[in-house]
């Protein structure tokens, strides 16, 4: 299936509190690989069905919780977001970290049942 959640975020008010919890509760593992303060959640053996996240300290207030989409094409799948009654939000280039990731394009999203904004990437 297209179209797929490939990574969530979760911001927390208490890093520290959110990962004992989800590590005590779910029995995720959480770890800063990276040393960026952004800690990866990971809640599956690999290979096996399911997707990781990452945890970080929450920037403002009203920061919700994310899903990131995997689309074929950005620009079909924004325009599909809007022709479902989704609202726009400005275009953001990815990074490139010092660890090769590439986060590649994305575009925030508010749904059109007024729930929080979605992040598309390419």
């Amino acid at each position: 299936m297209s179209n797929s959640i490939v990574h969530f975020e979760i911001p927390a008010d208490d890093v520290e509190r959110a990962k004992k919890f989800y590590q005590e509760a779910l029995g995720w593992k959480i770890s800063d690989p990276w040393n960026m303060m952004y800690w990866l959640v990971e809640t599956k053996e690999k290979g096996a069905e399911g997707i990781n996240g990452g945890l970080m300290k929450r920037m403002h207030p009203a920061q919700p919780f994310m899903n990131y989409i995997a689309v074929d094409s950005i620009d079909e799948a924004l325009k599909k977001v809007e022709e479902a009654g989704g609202k726009g939000g400005p275009a953001e280039e990815g990074n490139r970290s010092g660890n090769g990731l590439d986060c590649g394009f994305h575009r925030y999203r508010r749904q059109c049942a007024g729930l929080p904004p979605v992040r598309e990437d390419r």
